[in-house]
């Protein structure tokens, strides 16, 4: 991750990281990219927005519609979030057990 100041999705596509965070090319991307994702809504709205337009370039003329990449997208972004609260829980819970100790 290159750049923390990123302003639209363009920068996003822009970041090599970013591309890796998509293509599952680099744990430590990934889960860098996880974080900033479920680190607000701005960010998730990025992510999503340059999730589509990689999805929409990659199976552009495959009879896939914009509300089907849409909701793709969506689903992603919404599927790491999910994957972020759980492992902060599960860090929570592991720090609460541990201090009884």
């Amino acid at each position: 991750m290159k750049n923390t100041k990123y302003t639209n999705p363009e920068d996003l596509l822009a970041d090599k990281s970013f591309i890796a965070w998509y293509f599952h090319t680099n744990e430590k991307d990934v889960q860098e990219w996880n974080r900033w994702v479920a680190k607000g809504t701005l960010n998730r709205r990025l992510a999503a927005d340059a999730v589509y337009l990689l999805g929409r370039r990659s199976i552009e003329n495959n009879g896939i519609t914009d509300n089907q990449i849409k909701a793709m997208a969506k689903h992603f972004i919404n599927s790491i979030v999910e994957l972020q609260k759980n492992e902060c829980e599960l860090h929570e819970c592991m720090s609460e057990s541990s201090a009884g100790y």
